[in-house]
């Protein structure tokens, strides 16, 4: 065999595993995944959330859509993961992924955005992840 088709062998060797890596990734299922849709609103004289507790299993790829209804900014975190969905304008809502990869209780938390006015508890709730 000749160094120029062992050139065209390999290069073909490679396009084809490139191929269906990029089929494995990008279009193949990435497995178990739900879509929690978290609603800010104002309510009982301050901002709450609601869902405020909720449950999803370990390795799920888990989506918080973070939907701001009410009138001012809010945020959304799950410190133990390392999620939030950073500020969130009144009217808009954000999307944040994430993959638990611990089993148990962990705080949900809406925290008072910077130079928000008047009084403002933060609003809390639990994430549970159960096991497989």
């Amino acid at each position: 065999m000749t160094a120029r088709r062992v050139v065209i062998l390999a290069a073909a060797t490679i396009a084809v595993i490139l191929v269906v890596a990029g089929i494995y990734y990008f279009l193949l299922p990435l497995g178990p995944s739900t879509t929690v849709t978290i609603v800010a609103a104002s309510g009982q004289g301050r901002v709450v959330f609601a869902p405020a507790n909720f449950t999803v299993t370990e390795g799920q790829h888990v989506t918080i859509v973070f939907d701001n209804t009410d009138d001012g900014p809010h945020e959304f975190q799950i410190p133990a993961f390392g999620v939030s969905t950073g500020i969130v304008q009144a009217g808009e809502s954000v999307s944040v992924n994430f993959v638990p990869n611990k089993v148990g209780a962990f705080i949900v938390v809406q925290p008072c955005p910077q130079g928000g006015l008047g009084p403002c508890p933060p609003s809390e709730g639990q994430l549970t992840v159960l096991s497989p």
